[in-house]
């Protein structure tokens, strides 16, 4: 079942008309085909497992299970042999006929040229409204809403490493000269935020990665999932995020590194909220263990 964890609008006038595409070489993707493997997690046994490695076979609505008809279908199908590993990982695109392009394919004798019938959908009009959508699959979708041309479709994509949880449309860019962006903070269940470039279609990763997980343990990161965003309007270079830990930080996305770490809150920090009409002051909400909002926290910023 697809989920939604969250959406974030993007303004108009924010996107660039025409974002840029990254593009691989032909050789980069014959490359990406031939040593491409999934990362998978071993998978522990279940609780209800029987004593002599056999997991034991529920019946319906309760019911007993037919011991008779399992031990049958283990003989008749190897299923007591079905676990056993080989030693080696097969490729998962083993077996499937794949080219680094189109071209290369015999079976394709007719070849369709369709940049020029997707540019006008891949234009962004000053009318076009976007919305990213974070779902549970590990995707992010980027929306195109248009009311009067009644158009709603995924203009683009990004695949996640991990499942995110929050959003938070960020129009600040430190790396361009007039400093404005089209980007996208994504708080994830284990601890990181990621930040996407919107104008940059067909990315594999992030632009930076903030509260790096794989780094040593420190006082200035969180150890629990990213449940909260707010970007700071009035300074433009402030991004807060509230954890599952109880902490907040207020990070400075110039240096990419925390600039103030708050750690008094009461239960985990489930939403924070940015109030540019009040001078540099976030809001942020604390969710008690009974699933009530406990507390209401102010932090200036000076």
């Amino acid at each position: 079942m697809s989920l939604i964890a969250d959406l974030a609008w993007i303004k108009r006038g924010i996107p660039k008309a025409v974002p840029e595409k990254v593009k691989l070489s032909a050789e980069e993707i014959r490359t990406l085909i031939q040593e491409g493997e999934p990362e998978t997690s071993e998978l522990s046994d279940t609780d209800g497992a029987a004593g002599d490695g056999t997991q034991q076979r529920r019946g319906i609505r309760g019911s007993s299970p037919d011991v008779a008809d399992e031990g049958m279908d283990i003989d008749k199908y190897k299923l007591d042999k079905y676990d056993e590993d080989d030693g080696e990982r097969a490729n998962p695109l083993a077996g499937i006929t794949t080219f680094a392009s189109h071209m290369e394919d015999p079976h394709i004798t007719t070849y369709v040229n369709s940049d020029e019938e997707d540019q006008e959908d891949f234009e962004i009009r000053p009318d076009d409204n976007l919305v990213a959508v974070a779902k549970n699959e590990y995707t992010l979708e980027v929306h195109l809403y248009n009311e009067a041309e009644d158009d709603w479709y995924v203009h683009h994509d990004y695949i996640l490493e991990v499942p995110p949880l929050c959003l938070e449309s960020i129009y600040f860019d430190p790396g361009s000269d007039d400093k404005k962006g089209n980007l996208l903070a994504i708080g994830n269940i284990d601890a990181s935020i990621n930040i996407w470039d919107l104008d940059l279609v067909n990315s594999v990763e992030p632009t930076v990665t903030l509260n790096k997980t794989k780094t040593e343990k420190s006082a200035q990161k969180h150890t629990g999932a990213v449940l909260s965003l707010a970007w700071n309007r009035l300074m433009e270079h402030v991004l807060a995020s509230g954890s599952a830990d109880s902490s907040v930080i207020l990070w400075d996305l110039e240096e990419t590194k925390p600039a103030t770490v708050a750690t008094h809150f009461d239960g985990m920090v489930i939403q924070n909220v940015d109030f540019p009409f009040l001078f540099m002051k976030f809001v942020f909400l604390s969710e008690s263990i009974n699933n009530l909002i406990s507390h209401v926290y102010f932090i200036y910023i000076l």
